[in-house]
């Protein structure tokens, strides 16, 4: 596991647990000023263009909403007046985030369980890597007052599945009155004399609406408006398999560059915020990434 920069082994002996916590946060009432712009280069040298983003924070009267808990027979919901989300059960997948009049922030044409999933990179020792997703199997209410709600939600390794990451895995949401956003962690549970194994990382990934969100800001010097994952499937693959050449894009003055994931790669110490806008709903994502063992 990637923790602080460092990749983890968990060998054959003794047990340990590992927390850490993320915070995502949507905010609204900005402006992208068109008459500003800087650039940032590449790894392939290239200029990239981008717009300087002016922030303004506004508050709301729903602020004072008691956060609210309800309970279906496939989904829990979390509202605070602000934001509503909707969490699969028991398996603690985020499938809707509605605000600002936004009924879903994740995209809705992909399949449920791959909308705000938590997954694992890990391989046996010696052995090919894998990737899986964290499902839970068990679901329980952490806390429930007006002020604050904690979800949980478990996966447990299981013996007989000699194919499943040696783990236990408590997701936890949390929720509290006048934020518009929530929480996240995770506890990171390993017993003795369970299977050793190589955790290379392991992340909350949300797949966003494509509709809304165009425009990425990464760091003060890194932000600009992306291509749409339409434009780097219609585009020309290069020796890396990361690396796409835009031949035919939606905006057209993307066209010609090269785009690179790694192009947006930075050292897990130094990656504390980013986030995603949409200039359609004044809406913006930011993610908030706090790591700690």
């Amino acid at each position: 596991m990637m923790m602080g920069g460092k990749r983890l082994s968990v060998s054959s002996l003794g047990a340990w647990f590992c927390i850490f916590l993320l915070a995502v946060r949507v905010e609204q009432s900005f402006q992208l000023q068109d008459g500003s712009s800087a650039s940032w280069p590449s790894h392939g040298g290239r200029l990239l263009n981008r717009k300087l983003l002016e922030v303004s924070y506004s508050s709301s009267s729903n602020s004072n909403y008691a956060v609210q808990l309800q309970r279906q027979d496939k989904h829990v919901i979390l509202d605070n007046g602000l934001i509503q989300i909707t969490f699969t059960k028991p398996g603690g997948v985020v499938s809707v985030i509605k605000y600002n009049g936004i009924e879903n922030l994740l995209d809705g044409h992909v399949k449920e369980d791959r909308r705000g999933y938590w997954d694992l990179e890990w391989s046996r020792i010696g052995q090919r890597g894998r990737y899986d997703h964290a499902v839970g199997t068990e679901f329980k209410v952490i806390k429930e007052s007006p002020e604050q709600v904690e979800l949980s939600f478990t996966v447990r390794w299981n013996p007989s599945n000699g194919n499943s990451f040696a783990l236990n895995i408590d997701k936890r949401f949390i929720m509290v009155r006048g934020s518009s956003g929530f929480y996240a962690y995770g506890i990171y549970e390993r017993l003795p004399g369970w299977p050793a194994f190589d955790l290379g990382n392991s992340k909350h990934a949300f797949n966003l609406n494509t509709a809304k969100f165009h425009y990425m800001a990464i760091s003060d010097d890194r932000q600009r408006i992306m291509p749409t994952p339409q434009d780097r499937s219609s585009g020309q693959c290069l020796n890396l398999p990361e690396a796409v050449l835009l031949t035919n894009p939606s905006n057209p003055d993307l066209k010609g560059e090269v785009d690179d994931k790694y192009q947006y790669s930075c050292e897990n110490k130094d990656n504390r915020v980013n986030g995603w806008i949409s200039n359609t709903n004044s809406v913006c994502r930011v993610l908030d990434d706090h790591t700690k063992r």
